[in-house]
């Protein structure tokens, strides 16, 4: 199945550009089917934080948790997650958090997005496993790639 997702982004410094993904939300517009995860350690953010602004990082990410929270509510009185609300927060957002644009990604369901989409674009330097909405991945299998070893004359 077609879904989307953006990768929540932590900027501490918007004339600096730096950025640390922070998580990701997923899911399916024609189902309602949407999932966020954040990483499970906050170190690599914390060495960017010069300005001490994590912590409102951090709160959106638990506000946009919260949001999705009450869409699964019986009387959803919130805006629907979708990937033109992702992509209206997209262009709005281009402070201390950004979402990226939405992308799309194939997968089975909203959580099996979040796992390819941590695999390959985000980077938890102590992930936990288990399910839920703030669960990392472990580690890829295989060694970071590196430059091949420099011949010795000889």
């Amino acid at each position: 199945m077609a879904l989307s997702f953006s990768l929540i982004r932590f900027v501490p410094d918007p004339a600096r550009g730096e950025f640390v993904n922070i998580g990701a939300i997923a899911g399916d517009d024609a189902s309602g089917d949407w999932e966020l995860r954040v990483v499970s350690s906050l170190k690599r953010a914390k060495a960017l934080d010069n300005r001490g602004v994590l912590p409102q990082a951090t709160a959106f990410a638990a506000e946009l948790q919260d949001h999705i929270a009450a869409l699964e509510e019986l009387a959803p009185t919130a805006e629907p997650i979708s990937s033109q609300f992702l992509a209206a927060r997209s262009a709005e957002m281009q402070n201390i958090v950004q979402l990226t644009p939405p992308t799309p990604v194939v997968a089975d369901s909203a959580e099996a997005a979040l796992e390819l989409v941590f695999e390959q674009l985000v980077l938890d330097e102590t992930p936990t496993s288990g399910t839920g909405s703030q669960v990392g991945l472990s580690a890829p299998a295989s060694p970071p790639r590196t430059h091949p070893p420099q011949r010795s004359p000889g």
